[in-house]
């Protein structure tokens, strides 16, 4: 007996006009190129060479940056539908600072999902190739001990120079390693009610060897200032690269001004300087992974973002206010250890 067809329901909706209809192919068509993209970005399939697969990885964060930001949204509609609330009418510049935030956020948050395993894989052959490297200039330091060839001293200074140039190279790929791991661990460590000054103290002192020859520190610290909830050692990279980087920007003989205040339940941290100040255009990257205007070779570019991830896991802000010419603020905005857990 043949199968009983169920009787097949009229679609009763109105059609699709024929922009809206070329619209949805072509969404169809960019969703099925980017399923088929994401897979070869991340594998390194189809490149050739490292340099494509150094855009590959730069278009992978990208495509990662922009669907969490689409699913961020998503998310937020889904609420709103659920709830069936109106959304508040809030100030043009209000709302395009919450999409700057969320658009750091997700650059970062894709940045945080790579970091751990890539910094892994880089890690491993850069700890091999140091300690081979160590262990060769021990070795040729033995070696320069015996009677020699005065033809060849030039030759053995350059092969003394090449020793300290590689181990410097990859001490600096060390560095870099560390500094990506931290992105992805910024919310990890072990917190507890700390006091903000000895801290902030305890940071001017290791920026010393930069600030004394060079600026004019100040201090403005608040004796009422409570304790905080926050892993000491982050945030102390935190105010470490703030001044740093402020004591960068100024020529010599300038200022740098640290300040603390209590702001309701929670407390503020500002870093000022009067150098030379941030580019209007520039300011919406700032915070971006590798994203620096310092010389090649000074610099990650992964301070800031690091600090932005370090703030935003313990619950607080990070802001800046810049006039080009006239110097920056950083402020950070950490909520206050309740009382309750202090005693």
């Amino acid at each position: 007996m043949p199968a009983v067809r169920p009787p097949r329901v009229p679609d009763r909706r109105p059609p699709l006009p024929r922009a809206a209809r070329a619209r949805a192919r072509r969404g169809g068509r960019r969703r099925a190129a980017r399923r088929a993209l994401i897979p070869r970005i991340k594998h390194g399939a189809g490149t050739a060479d490292a340099d494509a697969r150094a855009l590959g990885l730069h278009l992978y964060l990208l495509v990662a940056a922009v669907c969490a930001l689409a699913g961020a949204a998503s998310g937020i509609a889904i609420g709103l539908r659920r709830g069936r609330r109106p959304v508040p009418v809030q100030d043009p510049r209000e709302l395009a600072d919450l999409r700057r935030q969320l658009v750091t956020s997700a650059r970062l948050a894709a940045v945080g999902e790579l970091a751990a395993g890539i910094a892994h894989e880089i890690n491993n052959p850069l700890a091999f190739v140091r300690s081979n490297l160590s262990q060769l200039e021990a070795i040729w330091k033995e070696l320069r001990l015996l009677p020699a060839d005065p033809a060849h001293a030039e030759l053995m200074r350059d092969v003394d120079a090449l020793f300290e140039e590689s181990i410097e190279g990859v001490d600096r790929a060390a560095e870099i390693v560390r500094s990506v791991r931290s992105i992805a661990h910024a919310g990890s460590a072990e917190r507890e009610p700390t006091d903000l000054r000895p801290l902030l103290e305890d940071v001017l002192h290791v920026a010393s060897a930069q600030l004394r020859s060079r600026v004019n520190v100040l201090r403005e610290f608040d004796e009422s200032l409570p304790r905080v909830v926050c892993a000491p050692q982050q945030l102390r990279q935190v105010f470490l690269n703030l001044v740093i980087n402020a004591a960068q920007a100024v020529e010599p003989g300038g200022h740098v001004l640290v300040a603390t205040r209590p702001d309701g339940d929670h407390v503020i941290v500002s870093v000022a300087d009067d150098g030379c100040g941030i580019p209007l255009h520039l300011m919406d990257r700032i915070f971006d992974p590798f994203f620096t205007t310092k010389p090649v070779g000074v610099g990650t570019g992964l301070g800031l973002g690091i600090a932005h991830q370090i703030v935003s896991s313990h619950g607080g802000e990070i802001q800046v206010v810049s006039t080009p010419g006239h110097g920056s603020v950083f402020r950070v905005r950490l909520p206050v250890e309740p009382i309750e857990r202090i005693n």
